[in-house]
């Protein structure tokens, strides 16, 4: 690790790398309350998250990260945190290396450099019902 090692956790790391990922506080509270919300209202703010994504049988959808994490040690203004989602009902046929393959084949990311594309720790996934993973990505 860096020389913030002593600083931040291992859970404060993208896995594998030295680079540090943390939600300001507004953010992680709007994530939250959007959470909250989306479990009183439609009873699970996963299954409506599921239902807005795949409406139409999509396999994969790849949308802007809504709550993104502040890349501490990143300076690049350039830099974008999007997210690929994979429907439920083809998970079994999405494993890492066809997610890397569709995300750099992506026509959103030509002429951008991707600086790394990961699925968080089964622990610290608020999503856990729906595979997917972070790609972060810079002009």
């Amino acid at each position: 690790m860096s020389k913030h090692s002593s600083i931040y956790s291992r859970d404060d790391y993208i896995p594998g790398t030295d680079i540090i990922i943390l939600r300001e506080l507004d953010v992680g509270k709007s994530y939250d309350i959007h959470k909250m919300l989306g479990d009183e209202l439609y009873g699970s703010s996963e299954d409506l998250l599921e239902r807005n994504l795949f409406s139409n049988m999509e396999q994969y959808v790849i949308r802007k990260c809504g709550f993104p994490y502040n890349f501490k040690n990143i300076e690049d203004k350039s830099l974008k945190h999007d997210l690929i989602w994979i429907n439920p009902k083809y998970t079994k046929y999405w494993d890492r290396e066809r997610v890397l393959n569709q995300v750099r084949s992506s026509s959103k990311y030509r002429g951008r450099e991707i600086l790394n594309i990961w699925e968080n720790y089964k622990y610290l996934r608020s999503v856990p019902k729906i595979k997917h993973y972070h790609i972060i990505s810079i002009l």
